[in-house]
């Protein structure tokens, strides 16, 4: 009995199946330094928004490594410095096969430093493949009670609206009872999974913030204020940025980012969405060179304007619709 040839739809089939393992198995591989070279001020390494590090480096090194991050904010405004420092093991020897050689185990010491808070921490993160990096943080955060941002309430009907500087961000805290200090703990879950297709790269990155704080008596909300929302005291917060980036071959990546935040409350309804905010709009990086290792790489100027497309405050109620959120800084890493 002779074997049957193949139709030409079954080569088709065959061809189209060849062409997919072949281009996931050319996606990008990246040491992805836990999270690529952008937070928002105001954050924890894992609770802010980050932006894109595209083109992926094609291999990651054992030993040391070091991140930096100095950004700032408007609407609201912020901002902090960002420090990393850890060590990184990888996962598969010294094999370079694109979908696995960014594949690693790192553990990390990070600092956040801001004029309203202090949160230092360390970070546990595993790379399994090219496409995907998950870590956990627990992070110490201390508020300063400085700037009128750290104010907490009975019910999410409380008036957080919290820009320093401002008039209204004083009453508030006057009626809130004064802005005040508080000490607690932080705990991340965080999941990034990320594509390239041509000179195209997609990501997106969802974290689960866990915040336990020791709060005024009787009150079970606070103000965060690099989410700014108002968080439930031993409670959780969604936070997924989803990016698309075209990248260039000199250095600047063009491409768009859409941020959503959602606090999670035990009991209480929201009815005028205190733990929910929604952004929209575009993000510029420029990477002025990359080298495969070295004690200083990868410096990188970033600039994000997002337009509010949900917030109780910042969508028309209390800042103009058209006030985008804008944050800018420069990023910059070191490998030994």
């Amino acid at each position: 009995m002779t074997t049957p040839r193949p139709t030409p739809r079954s080569h088709r089939f065959v061809a189209a199946a060849v062409l997919a393992l072949v281009a996931l198995h050319s996606l990008p591989a990246r040491a992805q330094d836990s999270e690529p070279p952008f937070h928002p001020p105001m954050a924890s390494p894992r609770s802010r928004p980050t932006l894109p590090s595209w083109p992926p480096a094609p291999f990651v090194h054992n030993g040391f490594y070091y991140r930096n991050i100095l950004a700032a904010r408007v609407n609201p405004i912020g901002v902090s410095n960002d420090f990393r420092f850890g060590y990184r093991v990888r996962l598969y020897g010294a094999l370079r096969d694109s979908f696995v050689a960014a594949g690693y185990l790192g553990l990390s010491g990070t600092l956040v430093l801001s004029p309203s808070f202090v949160r230092p921490g360390v970070l546990l993160e595993i790379q399994p493949l090219s496409i995907l990096n998950l870590s956990v943080a627990y992070e110490m955060l201390g508020f300063f009670g400085t700037f009128n941002t750290t104010t907490s309430f009975a019910t999410p009907m409380g008036n957080y609206f919290s820009d320093p500087f401002t008039q209204r961000a004083r009453d508030n805290a006057a009626a809130a009872g004064g802005a005040q200090t508080a000490l607690g703990h932080v705990v991340t879950l965080g999941a990034l999974v990320q594509v390239r297709l041509g000179p195209l790269a997609l990501r997106t990155n969802f974290r689960f913030v866990y915040h336990s704080l020791s709060l005024r008596a009787g009150t079970r909300y606070f103000y965060e204020p690099y989410l700014d929302i108002l968080a439930s005291n031993d409670g959780w917060v969604m936070v997924n940025e989803t990016d698309v980036i075209y990248q260039t071959p000199f250095g600047l990546n063009i491409g768009a980012r859409y941020t959503q935040t959602d606090a999670y409350y035990s009991s209480d309804q929201d009815p005028l969405g205190s733990g929910a905010s929604k952004r929209l709009g575009p993000v510029f990086t420029f990477t002025f060179f990359e080298r495969r290792r070295g004690g200083f790489n990868g410096p990188t100027i970033f600039v994000l304007s997002q337009w509010w497309l949900q917030h109780r405050y910042r969508n028309g109620a209390e800042q103009p619709t058209a006030l985008p959120y804008l944050a800018f800084g420069l990023s910059f890493r070191g490998e030994f």
